[in-house]
């Protein structure tokens, strides 16, 4: 859908489709989800309505195989989506079950947080958010880290575009077997078909407010609060081994990064409120909030994986799906050598 006021910048939702792996679990329900969404956002359309930024609905095939779909995909639009992307939001096993669950970068956390408190789940007089506090007896749930292991890798960790994956899962015990097939859904993992609508109204709302936004609506506090954890969780590592650090000067980063974006949250609250805008600084903050998450690409890459190049978040290069986070960091801290944790400190 052409947007009608920043065509060239983009909010995309893709899955994958391996024409081998025939599986409902994964990933037909993330491309019936995708395609459920897109019908609605042509009825809007139909309507009249028409959004500010492009929306965007990408398949790709050959997921299993390395990620080489998307991850060629990506290559080939590298100079256009660094450019012009605001979002990727990842729809990979977004169909399993009853449970909403997300993994987000800092930046769309807050934002999938608000999705979830407007759509309804299904069946119930609870929004989705209720329904999520509810399932991790929390008043506010946490969101995971996206690790590896899907779509995502390319626009996140090679280029630096904010991204996340939204579902409603359970445990699937049955993934990449045999039994992975659409009785298996139907009798087991959403047999009304109402979580898969509930996971696109979630992803059309996202979609729909990044899209028409005046100001983009990213969670910038929360890059902080993340970064904060996470330097502790190294700390903490740090101090179980022999090796010697110095992370105040990256403390001290953080704290300047925390103090500018409790600024700016002001600053972008008080501009919506008020209507005080001027000429031509929406698009100026979005510009450089875009360059938020570019931020943390190293050119250079990370240890012996060039093409990762994201400071913030990697996948575990010796299992390829576990999260890692600053792992320019962590490798030196699991490698055991501190001329190197010193370096990476120096580039943090």
């Amino acid at each position: 859908l052409r947007g009608s006021e920043y065509p060239d910048e983009w909010v995309i939702l893709g899955c994958h489709y391996d024409a081998w792996n025939f599986g409902a679990a994964d990933p037909n329900s993330g491309t019936a989800m995708l395609l459920t969404l897109a019908d609605a956002l042509g009825k809007l359309t139909r309507e009249g309505w028409k959004p500010r930024r492009t929306i965007m609905i990408a398949h790709w095939d050959a997921e299993e195989p390395g990620i080489l779909g998307s991850v060629e995909w990506v290559e080939q639009l590298r100079d256009a989506l660094s450019r012009k992307a605001v979002a990727y939001i990842n729809a990979d096993m977004a169909v399993t079950g009853p449970d909403f669950a997300a993994s987000a970068s800092p930046s769309l956390k807050g934002p999938i947080v608000d999705a979830t408190k407007s759509v309804q789940y299904a069946e119930t007089e609870q929004t989705v958010y209720e329904q999520w506090c509810a399932t991790n007896d929390s008043a506010a749930p946490a969101m995971g880290s996206l690790g590896g292991g899907s779509d995502h890798m390319g626009f996140y960790m090679h280029i630096g575009i904010p991204s996340a994956e939204v579902s409603m899962a359970s445990p699937v015990p049955i993934y990449h077997s045999s039994y992975d097939d659409m009785s298996w859904y139907e009798r087991f993992a959403d047999k009304d078909f109402i979580y898969g609508p509930t996971v696109a109204c979630i992803d059309g709302v996202l979609a729909t407010r990044l899209a028409d936004a005046d100001i983009l609506p990213y969670d910038v506090g929360q890059y902080a609060q993340d970064l904060a954890a996470h330097v502790e969780a190294l700390k903490r590592q740090v101090e179980s081994t022999s090796l010697h650090a110095d992370f105040a000067p990256l403390v001290e980063a953080n704290s300047r990064l925390a103090d500018a974006a409790e600024q700016f949250e002001k600053a972008r609250t008080l501009c919506l409120a008020t209507d005080a805008l001027e000429a031509g600084a929406a698009e100026s903050a979005n510009e450089l909030l875009i360059g938020v998450e570019k931020a943390f690409i190293h050119p250079a890459g990370l240890q012996g994986r060039p093409w990762h190049r994201s400071l913030f978040a990697s996948q575990d290069p010796f299992s390829g799906y576990a999260s890692w986070l600053l792992p320019g960091l962590r490798y030196e801290i699991e490698t055991h050598s501190e001329d190197g944790l010193r370096r990476w400190l120096a580039i943090y």
